[in-house]
């Protein structure tokens, strides 16, 4: 292929991808306008290096995406009643197959409703936090660069430690034994519960359960989720280890 031929390749493709023009607002978006017109974009057609992942804790359905709450239900009836309060958060969660987060858990009930999509969970006992290899990891940032339209980690000032999982259950080919020597009690321990939760369904995750959670998209070409968070409740994370 000619070099003027590659040329008009490369100019088909990004205007394909990326268009040939930055649209120019007279106002700025409403939370829904950008969530529409914008980020969605973004996650249904990421690029080959974008892990598009749009969520933000701390009540953002009923806040930062209000104009939306109307469509999903307040709170789950049953388990309201079950665990004797309204929740305190809900939570809004869009991403597409390359989303993916690391084993960890959460000091809240949690009820977990998919809406478009599939999420998939490994989940792990509070009684195995040995097998989970927690390690004290200093906290940074993402950080993009304009120059190399790369992400790079920056460190938080002042500088703090996080504890965080270290095992990965799906190893990169080639690195399945290396990793296994790494974490033996993980890989060589009991099975994962292993949950598939597709739209429509509705998972309870109790708190202080370690999960580690991964998706596929629907039709739209991404996976939405609602989560809704409620105070912890000893008894209930413990229970079924009482009755052994």
């Amino acid at each position: 292929m000619k070099g003027k031929q590659v040329e008009t390749l490369w100019e088909e493709v990004r205007e394909l991808s990326l268009g040939n023009s930055v649209e120019r607002l007279h106002n700025p978006p409403t939370p829904l306008q950008f969530l529409r017109d914008f980020a969605l974009n973004l996650i249904r057609q990421p690029s080959h290096r974008l892990v598009a992942y749009l969520q933000q804790q701390n009540d953002c359905f009923r806040t930062e995406y209000g104009e939306l709450e109307s469509d999903c239900d307040a709170h789950i009836p049953w388990a309201s009643e079950a665990l004797g309060c309204l929740p305190e958060a809900v939570n809004l969660w869009i991403g597409n197959h390359l989303s993916e987060t690391s084993f960890h858990k959460d000091h809240y009930e949690n009820l977990y409703a998919v809406v478009s999509g599939e999420k998939h969970f490994l989940l792990l006992p509070p009684t195995d936090v040995h097998r989970m290899y927690i390690t004290e990891y200093p906290a940074a940032r993402y950080s993009y660069s304009q120059e190399s339209g790369e992400f790079g980690l920056e460190l938080e000032e002042p500088e703090r430690c996080v504890p965080w999982c270290s095992v990965d259950p799906y190893p990169a080919e080639g690195s399945e034994e290396q990793e296994k020597s790494k974490f033996p009690l993980y890989f060589k321990g009991p099975n994962t519960l292993d949950v598939t939760v597709k739209a429509g369904e509705v998972l309870y995750l109790p708190s202080m359960w370690f999960h580690h959670v991964r998706q596929s998209p629907g039709d739209g070409g991404c996976t939405i989720a609602v989560n809704y968070c409620k105070d912890k409740v000893f008894l209930l994370t413990y229970l079924g280890f009482l009755r052994r």
